[in-house]
């Protein structure tokens, strides 16, 4: 992975964790491999990255302007 400097709290993409965890910028690291490099990647959000290795589905939304209970109702429809 490339770093700023040679520690693990200098990555150049992502994050280290609070607990240390680095499993993050090593799921980015192997979509980067997958499409070619770095500059491939569109946008730096995890979303698509999860979906491309798990087939999951992945939704965007704004959830600072709506109740928990719209939120979850949102969540509900994007699951049925």
């Amino acid at each position: 992975m490339p770093f700023w400097n040679n520690g693990p709290e200098d990555l150049v993409y992502g994050k280290m964790a609070v607990d240390g965890a680095m499993w993050m910028p090593i799921l980015e690291k192997a979509a980067a491999k997958l499409f070619g490099n770095y500059e491939t990647l569109s946008g730096g959000w995890m979303g698509p990255a999860v979906q491309m290795m798990t087939g999951s589905p992945h939704f965007d939304t704004r959830h600072d302007s709506v109740s928990i209970d719209e939120l979850w109702s949102y969540i509900d429809s994007k699951l049925n």
